[in-house]
């Protein structure tokens, strides 16, 4: 995980404001993706395995980092509105 992504939500959140369920399922799913790509495979076998690592509190937090990420984006529309 870089601190990239999180700038990506961000901008998310400055250009589609009032998406929080939408941004809670793309931060599920970039995680998801992420992870495929460092493994550089997609079976079901590793999806169910990514899903069973939402148990540890560390994955969680990372997604919910997502979700704060882009909230701030959401605010910072709210206060620069375009």
């Amino acid at each position: 995980m870089n601190n990239l992504n999180y700038l990506y939500f961000a901008i998310l959140g400055f250009i589609f404001p009032s998406n929080i369920f939408g941004a809670i399922l793309l931060a599920f799913m970039w995680d998801l993706f992420d992870e495929c790509m460092e493994q550089g495979s997609y079976t079901l076998e590793f999806v169910q395995q990514h899903i069973q690592e939402y148990k540890n509190k560390q994955k969680i937090i990372e997604s919910g980092s997502y979700v704060v990420s882009y909230y701030i984006g959401h605010y910072l529309r709210n206060k620069f509105p375009l």
